[in-house]
């Protein structure tokens, strides 16, 4: 008898601070597939985002997607706003895009803007590569710990509209637009301060 055909589920989530991202967690703490309630097939999360950030994270039974979309060579953009606990200098920022070395490896080019300036700013941050803790490590390696963190794009998917602990399903179009994403390198361009954000992150 053959079986039958697994219908394949895309979720975007908008997942608060708070959870983990993933199926089961050992220390009891809540799990992101506890928000998406009524989905019967059972979903993972593409990639993970820390206990204490918050933000997009794609969850899927699309194996073949999910590998593509976690794969170095698929250069997908995760942007993420982030809260830094003091001011860096545009020297460090510059370094930061050009590229560390993070567990022996140098990291791919990043952009970083500016948001807010005031004595905790916020920054924006897009990379094309999705390190173990790689954001919050980066700005530690300049003595600037990341004391909030949330991740507002993945490709061309954001979080408007989209309320923490809330999900929805991906469009038809979204999802092949995933599955035919080509990799593009990022411009780099110079950090410089701006007086104020249209959008502010608070």
């Amino acid at each position: 008898m053959l079986r039958g055909v697994t219908e394949h589920v895309y979720l975007l989530l908008n997942k608060p601070v708070g959870y983990v991202s993933t199926v089961s967690d050992p220390e009891r703490r809540p799990t992101v597939i506890s928000l998406v309630r009524g989905i019967t097939q059972r979903v993972y999360p593409v990639g993970r985002l820390d206990y204490h950030s918050s933000g997009l994270l794609i969850l899927t039974n699309d194996g073949e997607l999910a590998n593509f979309l976690m794969a170095q060579a698929s250069a997908v953009p995760r942007t993420y706003q982030v809260k830094l606990r003091g001011q860096p200098e545009g020297a460090e920022l510059a370094r930061l895009e050009s590229g560390i070395a993070l567990d022996g490896r140098r990291t791919a080019p990043c952009q970083i803007r500016p948001l807010v300036q005031r004595d905790k700013p916020w920054y924006e941050v897009t990379l094309v590569e999705g390190r173990y803790h790689q954001v919050r490590r980066m700005f530690e390696r300049i003595g600037q710990p990341v004391v909030k963190l949330r991740r507002v794009r993945i490709a061309f998917l954001t979080d408007h509209g989209l309320a923490p602990g809330k999900f929805r399903h991906l469009t038809r179009a979204e999802v092949e637009r995933l599955k035919h994403w080509k990799g593009i390198g990022l411009e780099r361009k110079p950090v410089r301060a701006l007086p104020q954000s249209p959008r502010s992150p608070l």
